[in-house]
């Protein structure tokens, strides 16, 4: 059996999926779900499920009924109705079961994990389990609340996602992202400067712009406010106007590469250069040049952070040199 609030409120058998046809029930697994393993004082059953709401006065004979539904269909979908169970001691109700036969709490339990070690197909996985918005067949007060939580919860997962493909050279597998999830990017500063990495790493840098200044005005739109920080917009200028080089890891066996990751792509008794900007640590410029001679490298760097200097890295020598004439 599995409960699953990442869309609307459902209990999945191996081959069935049982829905509840009445508000009060989803609402009433919902936080129970939510709320998996603890047990929720009746009153404040009745308070989130129908006072908050201005709905008639509740009986209590009413939520008994309304369990006694719940503990039915989980019944039908393969699991115990004494796995919600009537604390008389605290007079609250507790779901008692493994918090991973909850979607939500196995998508926290997993992204957690999938963070620790580094794990993109683990985070995949628990990203797929959303279906929607949380508990979207509910419409309680209580209810925004957990979602912004959970969407918050989301975001974070997102952000490690891609900064994970950035870290293994598969930028271009955010750029297609960008459009379905522009909603959590609207939320999230973060998201915004990974999608703009991958996009100058994908060699697609004059971009950036139109696409940031879209979701600015949706920001704006959103919060009222004044769109992005000044920090993000001077990291924004910066991928425009000095994007990085590809990041895709290069063969041991290949020709020698410079700095930015580029093949030189030099042959025998070939001569050729490629040019890179970047900013040092300090945040001094540097120039590099860097170049070939008969599959040799070299290169030269010009003005770095501790000052204007040249500094030539010659090929290695082999072999007898020649004899000047």
């Amino acid at each position: 059996m599995e409960i699953r609030i990442l869309g609307n409120v459902e209990i999945h058998s191996d081959d069935d999926v049982i829905t509840l046809t009445r508000s009060a029930e989803r609402c009433l697994l919902g936080l129970l779900a939510v709320e998996v393993g603890r047990p929720v004082p009746v009153t404040t059953l009745l308070d989130r499920i129908w006072v908050e709401e201005g709905r008639s006065e509740p009986k209590p004979e009413t939520l008994i009924r309304y369990v006694g539904y719940i503990r039915d269909a989980m019944e039908r979908a393969g699991g115990d109705g004494i796995w919600l169970r009537h604390e008389p001691g605290a007079n609250a109700y507790l779901l008692d079961v493994d918090p991973g036969t909850v979607d939500y709490h196995r998508f926290l339990r997993e992204t957690r994990a999938a963070g620790e070690h580094r794990d993109l197909d683990r985070l995949h996985d628990a990203l797929a389990l959303w279906r929607g918005t949380p508990l979207e067949d509910v419409r309680r007060r209580w209810v925004d609340t957990f979602r912004h939580h959970a969407h918050a919860h989301r975001r974070t997962a997102l952000a490690t996602l891609w900064e994970l493909l950035l870290e293994q050279g598969r930028h271009h597998e955010i750029p297609p992202q960008l459009g379905p999830l522009e909603a959590d990017i609207v939320h999230d500063e973060r998201l915004l400067l990974l999608g703009a990495e991958a996009l100058a790493h994908s060699g697609r840098h004059v971009d950036i712009t139109a696409w940031a200044d879209h979701i600015a005005t949706r920001m704006r739109d959103l919060s009222g406010g004044t769109g992005l920080s000044t920090l993000t917009q001077s990291r924004l200028h910066h991928l425009v106007t000095h994007p990085p080089g590809p990041t895709t890891p290069t063969p041991h066996n290949s020709t020698p590469t410079g700095t930015n990751g580029e093949s030189s792509d030099l042959g025998t008794g070939d001569i050729g250069s490629s040019h890179h900007e970047g900013v040092s640590g300090a945040g001094g410029r540097s120039t590099t040049i860097h170049g070939g001679v008969n599959g040799a490298a070299w290169g030269i760097t010009i003005g770095a952070a501790t000052g204007d200097h040249l500094t030539i890295s010659a090929p290695p020598q082999t072999g007898e040199p020649d004899n000047p004439r």
